[in-house]
């Protein structure tokens, strides 16, 4: 983004640019590499209105809308203010810009702060900021603040196009341009990245089986990672306070320069497609579901990792003084076709599957389970297991075939729990039960009281939605049971009690992790609903109130 000089110097003499040093060219078509962007201070100050109050706490938001009308004279009120970091050689210059109607009576309300402003010439106010010197000009209705006077020589027309749509989405954002980091730069901070990941290698060299491959594994996450430097484009950090729709979230976009490898991994987020959209079951504790195709060479990449994971395990086996010979050629049998099962499914090119929990009056149920490609494998490898393992002492009751559903076989394992266990017998029963679920091209597994009927409707809802448009990843929480499960198995707790009731009155008791693909990227947002910063508000003045001597 081109960065036009305004000063009426500049100005007066633009036929001098075109005999001026290549470096002074250069430096008014630097792009920044970090923007900051606040909202307006009115819109800020709205937002703040509204949280303290869904939060309880009206009375420290009127006090900071208090102080900011006073500290806020001189500022308009309605423009954002913001910031830009560029490039200048081996550093970085930061750029303060904050629109006024009237710079005197901003720099007077903050005279004891910073002191009386000297005049620096070309325009530029000098001032002292914790003994530190600060420059300001003013241009066209803005600020302009830096560390440095030469900072402030060429700057842009419009500092606000910087921002682009930031200021109206989001309270506060931060926006880095990884792609206008000079080479030279990144290239420093690459160098620097390996230097440390070379010094934690020799820190951490102790040996053992599993050494050389957990290295092989981190210089290939250095690897990717310097390769994702050299590929993004953007990361975007954008926290919004949304008064109208109840809630707040912050986002995280990354995008990655067009037609890049990285750019094609985030295509392959679009139009996502789940069958096991069965566990977002609406009115569970939590919720996951995630879906996934891979590139070729990070199936090749995992599937080079799971080789030497086999590799080390079939060592550790041959090294354990407590097999046989019989037990350790089944044991090497029973983990080989697990991990060959795996490796298909990798090989499938595709990520899909889910969990969900639900909680009730002491009781707690969860089930997870996930595309595989091939179920009757998993379960062959699952009776070897048991054979395998069926006389070792305190091996819990196993029943194969225990029952079936909709094409999905169970197997229950039951463990009882020691009388001694009184908190977990009321939670859990006297036994723990344990269901796994194999099919043709799916694996279940669930524990709860009433993990077999969870799994039959996570099992109906997923064949009910089939292949449903899904985002790649969401993680939903539903604080209210959360709430209710806790108040059941802490009966003498004052506070949850009344907690239960604020969510009951509001009933926005989400909190949302969700990705969602966007052109060359992804966004990822955590969302939190009213009735959630209500109870954190609550909360924080219940425990007050239990604190002696508290305000």
């Amino acid at each position: 983004m081109k960065l036009f000089p305004k000063s009426m110097f500049a100005m007066a003499a633009s036929a001098a640019l075109l005999v001026a040093p290549l470096s002074q060219l250069l430096a008014q078509n630097v792009k920044p590499v970090i923007v900051v962007s606040i909202s307006s201070v009115e819109d800020t100050l709205a937002d703040i209105a509204y949280i303290t109050k869904a939060a309880g706490s009206e009375d420290a938001g009127r006090m900071v809308m208090l102080a900011g009308q006073v500290y806020t004279n001189g500022i308009d009120k309605k423009k954002p203010i913001g910031m830009y970091v560029a490039p200048k050689g081996s550093d970085f210059v930061p750029v303060v810009f904050v629109p006024v109607s009237d710079l005197k009576t901003v720099l007077a309300t903050f005279k004891e702060q910073i002191g009386e402003p000297k005049d620096a010439g070309d325009g530029v106010k000098e001032v002292s900021a914790q003994g530190q010197s600060v420059f300001i000009k003013e241009q066209t209705g803005w600020a302009f603040i830096s560390n440095a006077k030469e900072n402030l020589a060429d700057l842009p027309e419009d500092p606000t196009a910087l921002l682009g749509n930031l200021p109206k989405e989001y309270t506060l954002a931060v926006k880095v341009n990884v792609a206008n980091v000079p080479a030279e730069l990144k290239k420093i901070g690459v160098d620097t990245i390996k230097e440390g990941f070379e010094r934690q290698l020799q820190a951490n060299a102790g040996g053992g089986a599993d050494a050389e491959l957990i290295e092989k594994m981190q210089r290939n996450q250095l690897e990717a990672l310097v390769k994702m430097v050299d590929e993004l484009d953007e990361i975007m950090l954008g926290f919004a306070i949304d008064g109208a729709g109840k809630r707040t979230y912050l986002d995280v976009n990354v995008t990655a320069k067009e037609g890049s490898n990285l750019a094609k991994q985030y295509s392959l987020l679009a139009d996502a497609k789940s069958s096991f959209a069965g566990f977002l079951l609406p009115n569970a504790a939590a919720t996951l579901n995630l879906t996934q195709s891979m590139l070729k060479e990070d199936i090749d990449q995992v599937v080079g990792m799971l080789k030497g994971v086999r590799a080390n395990a079939m060592k550790e086996i041959d090294n354990d003084p407590n097999l046989d010979a019989a037990k350790r050629g089944a044991a090497k049998e029973v983990l080989g076709s697990l991990l060959d099962a795996f490796t298909k499914t990798v090989e499938g090119g595709k990520i899909d599957g889910g969990a969900v929990l639900v909680l009730d009056d002491k009781t707690i149920d969860f089930a997870a389970g996930g595309l595989v490609a091939d179920g009757k494998e998993i379960e062959a490898s699952f009776k070897r297991l048991i054979e395998l393992a069926k006389n070792e002492p305190d091996f819990p009751t196993v029943k194969l075939n225990s029952g079936s559903h909709a094409g999905i076989a169970f197997h229950s394992v039951t463990a009882p729990i020691p009388e001694s266990e009184k908190e977990a017998r009321d939670i859990l029963g006297d036994k723990v039960n344990i269901i796994l679920g194999t099919g043709p091209k799916a694996v279940y597994i669930a524990f709860g009281k009433n993990a077999e009927s969870l799994l039959k409707q996570v099992i109906d809802k997923s064949a009910q939605d089939g292949s449903k448009a899904v985002p790649p990843m969401q993680l939903n929480v539903a604080l209210l049971p959360i709430l209710k499960f806790a108040a059941s198995v802490d009966a003498n707790n004052e506070i949850i009690p009344e907690l239960v009731k604020v969510l009951e009155k509001s009933g926005k008791d989400k909190v949302n992790l969700i990705s969602q693909p966007i052109k060359n990227g992804n966004n990822l947002r955590i969302q939190v609903e009213e009735g959630v910063l209500q109870v954190i508000g609550a909360a924080a003045q219940k425990a007050q109130g239990l604190v002696p001597g508290a305000l």
